[in-house]
């Protein structure tokens, strides 16, 4: 099973409980680019995950063919 290091889920953490913060307090301003951090690593993330599976699966290259 592949795991997300240590830091990023700490920092994926993070980010969600700042924007929450920011979502309660009705502030805008600091809501958006906390929001945009978020996608962000949350993307990094995503992508790690699908390039361990296709690095793990010599099927999952179809340019090979």
């Amino acid at each position: 099973k592949d795991q997300i290091d240590q830091e990023k889920e700490e920092n994926l953490t993070r980010l969600i409980q700042d924007v929450r913060q920011e979502a309660q307090s009705d502030n805008v301003s600091t809501l958006l680019p906390k929001i945009e951090e978020l996608k962000v690593a949350m993307k990094e993330i995503v992508d790690a995950k699908l390039g361990n599976q296709a690095s793990a699966d010599p099927m999952s290259d179809l340019n090979d063919l």
